[in-house]
């Protein structure tokens, strides 16, 4: 299975990328701890409503945060005092929150990033996102052309914004690892985490490796033994995120049980993983397992992103948009082709490995995933003994 997102406004030509395979990484970059912040920012998130397909409800002068080092940064418009005092009350007065007065809200940058996602494909745009390091917009052109800049400054007024060129996001094809492969009917991919849907143990992977629901999970490989059947998928048709949940077929239980051990051959150490209660915020320092390619850290470095693709199957092209995935640029090599599906987790002293999410794809400078949030609206509940 070799799955291939282009931008939807390249509709008159088609690109597919072949990945070179890269050998598996047994270190990584020394990190900061960014434990307290991220404790912080928990309590923050806990005061905050999702809506119906796992996102957050923010309010209305709250500006977006990110993580610079070990402190976390609050945007707030119109800060004062009181506020500021409201904030750090929220956050158990840590010492590691900054506040920043913020000219956006996030609602009022989320608006326009939907106005700006609706323009026709001749403007280009192949992706936009509320850059929360920055307090602005931050738009994706496929090409920066003068009349696509000027349009975007007539439809955004006042507003600044952010020009970066991109092509397109390309999604790995992949392998379900619980410490083997495991494949669909065209490929393999990567286990995301064990758990249980609607009282039966379940699994967790990228949607895009098993694009329609009934779809079989051999263990192994596309030749093994048939195990698990995927029960709900989301990738597609303007979907939020991007997984599947499968479970464990009846007959199949005793041969493979579930484990909250996110990944048994992770170098150097068995990891043991729970759920933060919530989405990362930008610069927190992150790894993923992918089965081909071992261990990759990186950074956060955008979130909540939309980006329009089209995928191949069966001789048609079929076109779709993905929302709400997190972008990570990694410090060393990137996931590849098998990775998709992989555990993303933070593993910190004070905090203990916790599970966010499953790789979706990358490009050549990023990874990118869903977080676990979409598949827990769904249905699905991780394990964690």
């Amino acid at each position: 299975m070799n799955y291939t997102l282009k931008r939807a406004a390249i509709l008159t030509f088609v690109l597919i990328f072949t990945f070179q395979l890269k050998p598996s990484i047994k270190s990584s970059a020394s990190y900061v701890d960014q434990s307290r912040a991220l404790l912080a920012y928990e309590k923050l998130w806990n005061t905050f409503d999702w809506d119906c397909d796992g996102c957050p409800i923010y309010p209305d002068e709250y500006g977006g945060e990110y993580i610079d080092g070990d402190k976390l940064y609050l945007w707030i418009v119109g800060l004062t005092d009181e506020i500021q005092k409201k904030y750090h009350s929220i956050c158990d007065y840590s010492d590691k929150v900054v506040f920043l007065n913020a000219n956006y809200s996030l609602n009022e940058l989320d608006a326009l990033k939907t106005q700006v996602m609706n323009l026709p494909i001749e403007y280009h745009i192949t992706g936009c996102v509320a850059d929360r390091r920055e307090n602005k917009l931050r738009v994706y052109l496929q090409e920066e052309q003068k009349e696509n800049i000027a349009m975007l400054k007539q439809l955004l007024g006042d507003v600044e914004f952010i020009i970066e060129k991109q092509n397109y996001m390309t999604f790995c094809s992949t392998n379900l690892y619980a410490g083997t492969t495991l494949g669909a009917s065209s490929g393999t991919f990567t286990l995301g985490v064990c758990g249980t849907y609607n009282s039966q143990p379940a699994i967790l992977t990228a949607g895009h490796c098993a694009p329609h629901k009934y779809t079989s999970i051999r263990y192994g490989s596309t030749s093994g033994t048939v195990f698990a059947t995927v029960q709900d998928f989301q990738f597609e048709d303007d979907e939020i995120g991007d997984y599947a949940i499968a479970t464990i077929n009846t007959s199949q239980q005793n041969n493979y049980l579930t484990t909250n051990i996110l990944q048994p051959y992770f170098y150097p150490q068995n990891i043991t993983g729970t759920v933060l209660n919530g989405w990362l915020p930008v610069g927190t320092n992150i790894y993923a397992y992918g089965s081909v390619t071992g261990l990759v850290s990186g950074t956060i470095s955008q979130m909540n992103m939309p980006f329009k693709g089209n995928i191949y199957t069966e001789n048609n092209w079929t076109y779709y948009e993905i929302d709400g995935l997190f972008q990570v640029t990694p410090f060393s090599a990137n996931t590849v082709t098998g990775d998709s599906g992989g555990p993303v987790f933070i593993n910190y002293s004070t905090m203990g490995t916790q599970f966010q999410g499953t790789i979706s794809g990358s490009t050549s400078s990023y990874f990118y995933y869903s977080p676990v949030s979409y598949a827990q609206v769904a249905g699905f509940t991780v394990k964690t003994n």
